[in-house]
């Protein structure tokens, strides 16, 4: 069993490394597997992803804006500049098979505020579900409001991606480098003091911004 000098442990763990960055890297750190029996022991898998994405985008200069809906389930938002969004997660610990169609409701109903209300700058707009341990992966067009996988009937085999798996870390950097390539290009990415890399909200000073672009 874990206990809060563990916990505090990993999250220092989480916060160095940061300073590393992840599409050199050929698998996930192993403090991110000791956070993963963590979280199963728990039953909480919020601070997980959390730190999943933290150190993603370590070096990027984007914003991970974690996001609390209810008990148990969490959206996290990654955003460029004027705030717009470039990738949107939900992460939930309910791991049954009413738990999973849920996720995908909960999934849509982000994606439709997002691609209406907040216009994604980006050709693609990737979507990451994750359930427990196991990912979903999601992906609009922006052009067409269009989400693929489209909605079915079935899905409750649906998240079989294993996160910490190396089709996991493939999956994961395949859609991170695919995110930072087309903001780069498209210079939708955050203006940010020198030398410093993804954050979360509040560790930026708006003026700091405007100071640096």
């Amino acid at each position: 069993m874990y206990v809060l000098d563990d916990i505090l442990y990993l999250q220092s763990l989480t916060l160095f490394s940061i300073s590393m960055s992840f599409l050199t890297d050929e698998t996930w750190p192993p403090h991110m597997v000791l956070f993963l029996r963590c979280s199963e022991e728990l039953g909480n898998y919020n601070g997980l992803y959390n730190s999943v994405l933290l150190h993603c985008f370590s070096t990027f200069p984007v914003l991970v804006a974690p996001e609390k809906h209810e008990f148990n389930s969490l959206y996290i938002s990654i955003h460029g500049a004027d705030f717009l969004p470039l990738l949107i997660t939900h992460v939930q610990s309910d791991v049954s098979p009413r738990g999973r169609i849920k996720a995908d409701k909960l999934m849509r109903q982000k994606y439709n505020t997002l691609l209406f209300r907040e216009k994604c700058p980006l050709p693609r707009l990737w979507g990451l579900s994750f359930v427990g341990p196991s990912l979903r992966v999601y992906c609009a067009d922006v052009n067409t409001d269009t989400i693929v996988p489209p909605l079915e009937d079935h899905i409750e085999e649906a998240w079989n991606i294993d996160i910490l798996s190396p089709a996991g870390f493939a999956k994961m950097k395949e859609i991170v480098r695919d995110v930072m390539d087309a903001a780069t290009q498209l210079n939708v990415v955050m203006s940010v003091p020198s030398g410093q890399g993804s954050r979360i909200p509040g560790e930026w000073e708006r003026e700091d911004w405007d100071e640096e672009s």
